[in-house]
């Protein structure tokens, strides 16, 4: 699986077909909303959402980016593995 980021996505892709995705809005220069996760039907089970999770995960840590999981989603993976938390964003 590959994880592509653009303006407002991380994308998923298996075997060159766009498996799954992730919204991001930009709150700042330092932070983003994590705004809607999308996987497709045939790629259900296959942890395409927790992979562009943990991509964004290591993306924001890189770049000193704070996450704001607005999605259920990704709001339960983030509260679900606290090993993600000092990439949260706090208000």
């Amino acid at each position: 699986m590959k994880v592509v980021k653009t303006n407002n996505q991380f994308i998923a892709y298996i075997d060159d077909n766009k498996a799954g995705l992730i919204e991001v809005v930009p709150i700042s220069e330092t932070a983003i909303t994590l705004a809607h996760t999308e996987v497709g039907d045939d790629f259900r089970g296959m942890r395409v959402g927790q992979t562009i999770l943990e991509y964004i995960i290591d993306y924001a840590r890189d770049n000193s980016i704070k996450l704001m999981p607005l999605c259920p989603f990704t709001k339960a993976q983030m509260d679900k593995h606290p090993e993600f938390h000092d990439v949260l964003y706090e208000s």
